[in-house]
């Protein structure tokens, strides 16, 4: 049987023994009875008694009562009055979040006309205002996505109508790779101009001053040079054959003249100037330089 010592007095960390208090029979160890240093200005009756057992005092697995871990989570910087966007930062909150992270109640300035005891406190955690990742209640996304799908139509009132669909789907054949014709034309390195691109309405407003409105429902946006980019100066608005669009044009199950049109149609030839020289419609050759009769093509040739 070990010698007993008794650790009366003795300082571990923050800690200081007072008095034996009971033998822990379960695991055989002494426990004692320790103030802790972050009550020292108290009066000793009146300071926090913490039991101990022994073994965590002279292994030096227990340092305080607890203070010194907790000290580490208050290692922040005080940001109360300050504002991070709409929010302005009321006082520090009473609870941590799930994750241990420090929060803050604040108000937003959603509400700012209503009087202070009818306000809505949120709750944020500190380090999402510091580094901008909240910067309101929720009220700034909302209006900024309302802006955004209704912007259209305060600017020119236009989204509804067939210039609006012509010139998304020039957009979206320039920059989305997702799009299925964007490999021949933004894959291909053709853009928009910067005139027509401009957001927030700005750029369809000026595609429409400069092209006007579209003149008929058998007209397409053409680009003169294919090889150019979507400008004022290379697009008309070009007529389809009106016969011709709805009858198939079957020249393209011949895989010469598929590869004929595609080549003629890369080396600058417009889809006017090709749908002539094949006698056939513009959305006949629309479809061999999307790829759409290539793969109908395919399938003919199996059954050959």
């Amino acid at each position: 049987m070990s010698t007993y010592q008794d650790l009366s007095g003795k300082r571990y960390g923050k800690l200081v023994v007072i008095e034996v208090c009971e033998h822990d029979h379960l695991s055989g160890d002494i426990q004692y009875k320790c103030v802790c240093d972050c009550d020292a200005e108290l009066p000793l009756e009146n300071r926090a008694i913490h039991i101990v057992r022994a073994r965590s005092l002279r292994s030096g697995n227990t340092k305080s009562c607890g203070c010194s871990r907790h000290a580490l989570r208050k290692n922040y910087i005080d940001i109360t009055g300050e504002r991070f966007g709409r929010y302005v930062v009321l006082r520090k909150h009473n609870k941590t979040s799930k994750d241990g992270k420090t929060l803050v109640e604040c108000y937003c300035d959603c509400d700012i006309h209503l009087p202070e005891e009818k306000r809505k406190i949120h709750i944020v955690k500190a380090r999402n205002l510091r580094t901008g990742v909240i910067v309101s209640c929720g009220c700034y996304k909302d209006e900024q996505t309302g802006i955004r799908s209704s912007i259209i139509n305060k600017t020119h009132g236009l989204s509804g109508e067939p210039e609006y669909y012509v010139y998304n789907s020039m957009i979206q054949r320039c920059t989305n790779p997702n799009h299925n014709s964007y490999m021949n034309y933004g894959g291909r390195g053709i853009t928009v101009c910067e005139r027509w691109s401009l957001s927030n309405g700005e750029g369809f407003v000026n595609f429409y001053n400069d092209m006007g409105k579209r003149p008929s429902n058998n007209h397409t946006l053409e680009r003169k040079d294919v090889n150019e980019n979507y400008s004022l100066n290379n697009c008309h608005w070009a007529e389809w054959d009106e016969q011709g669009i709805n009858k198939t044009c079957s020249i393209f199950k011949d895989e010469a003249n598929y590869i004929l049109a595609f080549e003629l149609y890369h080396n600058g030839k417009s889809l006017t100037e090709i749908a002539k020289i094949f006698d056939c419609s513009i959305t006949s050759i629309k479809e061999v330089i999307d790829g759409k009769t290539y793969s109908f093509h395919q399938k003919n040739l199996m059954k050959i």
